[in-house]
This record gives C-alpha cells, sequence and structure tokens, in this order.
C-alpha cells in the first residue's frame, strides 16, 4: 500500500471508499517502523497523506476498532479510537467534517 497505488486506485474506481486507522503500535512484530503509517513520529500527519486527503476529500471516513474483552479476559488488544480521532483536530474544519462524519452519512446513507 503506497500513496501512488492508493491515487491510483481511487482515480480508477470511484465507488472505492478507505477507512482511517491510525494504531500506537509504531513497528512491526519484526521491530521494523510500520510501514505507510498516517502519522509521523509527533503524531502529525504525513505531508503526502494530507495531500491524498484533500485531493479526494470524499472518500475518506474514520474507521476504528475498539476490542472489548469477556469478562476475565485480560489480553491487552490494540487501541485505535484516541489515535485516529486525534488526527482530524489536524485537518481543515471542512474537510475534518467530511471524514469525521459526512462521508460516512452519505456513504452508509445514516439518516
Amino acid at each position: 500500500m503506497t500513496i501512488d497505488l492508493l491515487r491510483r486506485l481511487l482515480n480508477t474506481h470511484t465507488n472505492l471508499y478507505l477507512a482511517l486507522k491510525i494504531i500506537y503500535r509504531q513497528f512491526d512484530m519484526n521491530g521494523n517502523p510500520m510501514p505507510n503509517r498516517i502519522v509521523d513520529d509527533n503524531w502529525k500527519i504525513k505531508s503526502e497523506w494530507q495531500d491524498l486527503f484533500q485531493e479526494f476529500p470524499d472518500r475518506f471516513v474514520i474507521g476504528t476498532d475498539e476490542f472489548i474483552p469477556n469478562e476475565g479476559d485480560t489480553t491487552r488488544y490494540p487501541q485505535s479510537f484516541e489515535e485516529t480521532w486525534r488526527i482530524l483536530d489536524q485537518l481543515p474544519p471542512d474537510l475534518a467534517g467530511k471524514i469525521g462524519r459526512e462521508n460516512a452519512i452519505r456513504i452508509y446513507n445514516f439518516r
């Protein structure tokens, strides 16, 4: 997954939408930096991602997952809610509104 590939796919497939999810984990299982992170080490949106969001403002939604363990399960599941929603504060208000709310309402036909 690269910015160039996503741009090509978004241009080719007008019915393609992307969900954004940012997890706290910065390294993969082998200790390498996570590829294609939307944010840098300071949690700032990388410029190439910001450009992609602005180029396709109607094609992105927030896509966080939260795992709630069963009673007695002490497994720590990766959390993404706060990290993902935090990026909206870095976007212009109109773009943040689309990605954080309006696009999901339109795409999923919420009323």
